[in-house]
């Protein structure tokens, strides 16, 4: 992914944003999804979790860590390519927050740790 400049990214709209993470294909799938398989059980300034379908989605602002369990997310970890259920997340757990948060990887992408339950205790990059 190439990341637009800092003042670009931050006229980017929550559409244009998730576009980057998902790519087209995968933003469509996202706003295809029902918006009763997602469940939010936390939003806050420091965190952010809940679930899509069955599979879970934690995502620690502080620490910088984004935490899910579906096959595509493993499969992309190390691009940093968001897959179809975080998307819905994002579009489901408000406009200002997930746009706040996106630009935040985006302008902070390299501090930021994609990771999967799998992967957790080995993945330290």
């Amino acid at each position: 992914m190439r990341a637009p400049s800092p003042v670009k990214a931050e006229q980017l709209s929550i559409e244009q944003l998730l576009r980057l993470f998902l790519g087209a294909a995968r933003l469509q799938r996202a706003k295809e999804m029902d918006e009763t398989l997602v469940v939010i059980s936390a939003s806050t300034p420091k965190h952010l979790s809940g679930k899509v379908k069955d599979y879970v989605v934690d995502i620690d602002l502080a620490k910088r860590v984004i935490l899910h369990d579906c096959q595509d997310w493993e499969k992309n970890l190390d691009s940093k390519t968001m897959c179809k259920h975080l998307g819905k997340f994002l579009l489901t757990v408000g406009e200002n927050t997930a746009t706040n948060f996106l630009r935040g990887v985006l302008a902070n992408m390299n501090q930021w740790t994609f990771t999967a339950p799998k992967t957790a205790t080995t993945n330290s990059s």
